[in-house]
């Protein structure tokens, strides 16, 4: 073997190991510093049952709870990680759950809580280390005048599943 084939062998086999030992870094499933987050949500000051809540901060993974018939929710980074990344994030609070629409007429669910707290959320928190006082939720809006919107979205909805398309 040439000393110039030896250069380019031992350069792979250097160059394999490192991405190799750096994707096992990568893969091992380390968890950060997370902070154990939990609270209540409320909507017009009634508590908000089934509600997803995620916690997305400004760098790193997200974590998610869903409340209980109280409006309650506890935070968790992956199953049997309880908390959230330490710092600034922005939350953001749903009913509809996008993975579990079996509705026979295909329109499923109409998201009930209003986008000012989910897609264009407005809600902020920041997560310290260890155990955070309670970071509580109080979603206000005018319930009759959201009720109609939902009901027009249903509408469109059902329209667009039969095949005519709302211009």
């Amino acid at each position: 073997m040439s000393p110039q084939q030896i250069f380019w062998k031992s350069r792979f086999i250097k160059s394999a190991s490192l991405l190799f030992l750096l994707s096992l870094a990568g893969c091992g499933g380390g968890v950060p510093a997370l902070g154990t987050v939990g609270g209540t949500v409320t909507a017009n000051g009634k508590p908000l049952a089934n509600a997803y809540v995620e916690f997305q901060p400004t760098a790193g993974q997200a974590s998610y709870g869903v409340t209980d018939a109280n409006g309650k929710y506890s935070l968790f980074f992956r199953e049997n990680h309880p908390g959230a990344v330490l710092g600034e994030h922005k939350v953001s609070i749903r009913t509809k759950d996008f993975a579990q629409d079996n509705s026979e007429d295909g329109v499923g669910s109409v998201e009930l809580v209003p986008q000012a707290y989910n897609q264009y959320t407005i809600l902020k928190a920041v997560v310290k280390a260890g155990e955070n006082p309670p970071i509580d939720f109080k979603i206000e809006y005018d319930e009759q005048a959201y009720a109609q919107l939902v009901q027009v979205r249903k509408d469109a909805q059902a329209r667009q599943v039969r095949g005519f398309a709302l211009r």
